[in-house]
């Protein structure tokens, strides 16, 4: 997380480009997580995870909603999926489809959704997630294999946060 992305690329990118050699297949590796855009890889959307975890990851995750932007203008539908999600300000928004912070922001107050709304591009999907105020972040590898009933954790990496907001 503290490497600059384009040299965490790196690894990855390489062996995708092994893999596809090896086996003759250029989306071999996103079949590794078929219910995902990609296999997971790239492009991908946050609400695509949220949409598929169980009961017990959902009962651990901050409540958020999910909406296509519109803008400025966009502020009171934003409001309706805040007040349907139970959300009130402080909140988090962030695109649906985040690069390592980019675009996260802490929203303190309808004024600061506003400018956020009319900084964002529009049409693209943002998520708004209650604000938790616990310092640092947990990022669990979990691997399930096919015909498999349970899966296992491969390994727990905690992060420290030291600045949330990242986008100006």
């Amino acid at each position: 997380e503290q490497l600059p992305k384009w040299l965490n690329l790196i690894p990855m990118v390489s062996q995708w480009v092994w893999l596809a050699c090896r086996y003759g297949a250029v989306a071999l590796p996103a079949s590794a997580n078929p219910a995902i855009t990609a296999g997971g890889l790239v492009g991908e959307g946050k609400s695509e995870y949220f949409g598929i975890m169980g009961s017990h990851a959902r009962s651990r995750t901050a409540d958020y909603a999910v909406f296509e932007n519109g803008g400025e203008a966009s502020l009171s539908a934003a409001e309706e999926v805040m007040r349907e999600a139970n959300l009130a300000y402080p909140l988090i928004a962030k695109p649906d489809i985040g690069w390592c912070g980019f675009g996260v922001r802490l929203i303190r107050n309808p004024e600061e959704l506003k400018d956020y709304l009319r900084r964002y591009p529009s049409g693209e999907r943002i998520i708004l997630q209650r604000y938790v105020t616990y310092e640092g972040e947990a990022g669990l590898y979990y691997v399930r294999y096919p015909g498999e009933k349970r899966g296992r954790i491969l390994g727990i990496l905690r992060f420290c946060v030291r600045r949330l907001c990242i986008w100006p």
